[in-house]
């Protein structure tokens, strides 16, 4: 993807953590677009609609998590994993 990632690191200070990337311009970001609609699989999308997000049990004293994925399935998957998590 030609990006950089640096990684700065002192005992006893911490890390610092930064990165680089390529952006692509509009053109190619159109042409890019242009070229996956033929010769990709496209996925069908899944309805977030079904994925269940209320009645999950909070815990003040517990982690915080924060959990990003592209996919809705991986999503939901980990959901449900954390769902028996704070209910076992």
């Amino acid at each position: 993807m030609g990006g950089r990632l640096y990684v700065s690191s002192q005992p006893m200070v911490g890390a610092t953590f930064s990165f680089t990337l390529n952006l692509a311009s509009n053109e190619d970001i159109a042409d890019s677009q242009q070229a996956n609609r033929s010769s990709h699989f496209q996925a069908p999308s899944l309805d977030t609609a079904f994925c269940e997000t209320e009645n999950i049990p909070e815990n003040p004293d517990g982690e915080l998590l924060l959990i990003v994925d592209d996919e809705p399935v991986n999503l939901q998957v980990l959901n449900n994993f954390l769902r028996l998590e704070a209910t076992g």
